[in-house]
């Protein structure tokens, strides 16, 4: 005959089973009502600051950032036509949040220059304070005044959104966009790259607002126009000369016992824009040892070369390119059959005799590019001597 459990096992029995059944009312539960809902990410509410919108010309907003001084300033181009880009905004947002206690200034300058373009200007402000207001975008937003490829143009940039950040002194720093390799919805690494950038920029000393950087003493064989561009360089100022080739080879054959590298380059050339900001970094690596002069070829034989001056400074000043500027004054046409060119960007590296080490065009060289090509060859001629 089987005997009855004793009530201690009873009990056991019966706990277990309510475990059971809990575990598996709460497997259900979570079957019909779905995942559980992430953690809210507290930022500490909304942005201090007023939203702001107005209309306003790309160069005046550079030339506001140039004059800032002890501040990081993070610049967005955007625009509203789908979601995605309005996931783009709400990260750009979120950022500033992360970065409400620090000495961080936003701003976002709008693309859209097909809706920007309008007879009822206010009715557009007021349709764009009503879009960065749902995201409590407190801070100032421009409308461009400039068609969307001449925007992306002076900005150096190939694709938007877009992200520019200056340092302390309202020099451009970093560019980022979402990369070319993938497609047009690629988020940009805003919490991975941007942020951390921003990070270094704000551990970095602000200079104190009256210093003048020294200029480097010009070598011996520099003339006194060497002299000029040295210091205007050390100022920080960006200019522009507007010569023909052959005053342009004057200026190679006066820097020889450099490397020297001329970068021929057009406003309407996409990788041109590209790899421009690598021959500024060249410059700024060494700035003793290496000459870099950047050749515009924008001038078409229309009209006065002077034309596209304001055009191509602009672009310029984007990206800080306080080097050797010249513009040419001759026809494109023209050069491309004097110097036997197919297609632009071309760069010509000449060795510390004056020599040319190496043109790198697409007839020539094919794809190539700073990292990959130009300036192993520039290490290469200044490890030689």
């Amino acid at each position: 005959m089987r005997q009855p459990l004793p009530p201690i096992f009873r009990l056991l029995f019966c706990s277990l089973v309510l475990c059971v059944w809990a575990g598996c009312s709460s497997s259900k539960d979570d079957d019909t009502n779905g995942p559980p809902t992430p953690h809210k990410e507290d930022l500490g509410g909304p942005l201090a600051g007023d939203l702001k919108v107005s209309y306003q010309p790309w160069p005046d907003t550079a030339a506001e950032i140039e004059q800032t001084q002890g501040a990081v300033t993070v610049v967005m181009l955007w625009n509203e036509d789908n979601e995605f880009n309005k996931e783009e905004f709400n990260e750009f947002v979120r950022m500033a949040k992360v970065f409400r206690d620090e000495k961080v200034t936003f701003k976002t300058t709008n693309v859209n220059a097909t809706l920007n373009d309008v007879d009822d200007t206010e009715s557009r402000i007021e349709q764009v304070r009503e879009y960065v207001g749902q995201f409590e975008a407190n801070f100032e937003h421009f409308l461009s005044v400039m068609p969307e490829f001449e925007l992306l143009m002076a900005t150096g940039s190939d694709r938007y959104p877009a992200i520019f950040i200056y340092d302390k002194t309202g020099t451009l720093r970093h560019m980022v966009t979402a990369s070319l390799d993938n497609d047009d919805n690629s988020a940009l690494p805003i919490r991975e790259d941007v942020i951390p950038k921003v990070k270094e920029l704000l551990k970095e000393k602000a200079p104190a607002r009256d210093a003048k950087p020294a200029s480097s003493k010009p070598e011996a064989s520099e003339d006194k126009q060497s002299e000029s561009e040295n210091a205007s360089a050390a100022k920080g100022d960006v200019e522009l000369k507007t010569l023909n080739w052959d005053q342009t080879q004057e200026i190679v054959a006066k820097h020889r016992g450099k490397v020297v590298v001329l970068d021929l380059w057009s406003n309407h050339c996409l990788p041109c824009m590209q790899e421009f900001p690598n021959l500024v970094k060249l410059q700024a690596k060494y700035p003793n040892k290496v000459k870099c002069i950047s050749f515009n070829m924008d001038y078409q034989g229309n009209g006065k070369p002077e034309k596209n001056r304001e055009f191509v400074m602009t672009f310029l000043k984007a990206q800080n390119a306080t080097l050797t500027n010249v513009m040419s004054n001759v026809a494109d046409e023209k050069l491309y059959d004097t110097l036997k060119l197919g297609s632009l960007p071309a760069i010509y590296v000449y060795d510390q005799d004056g020599e040319v080490a190496k043109r790198f065009d697409a007839n020539s060289a094919g794809d190539f590019t700073y990292e990959d090509d130009v300036i192993p060859l520039v290490n290469k001629l200044l490890a030689a001597k």
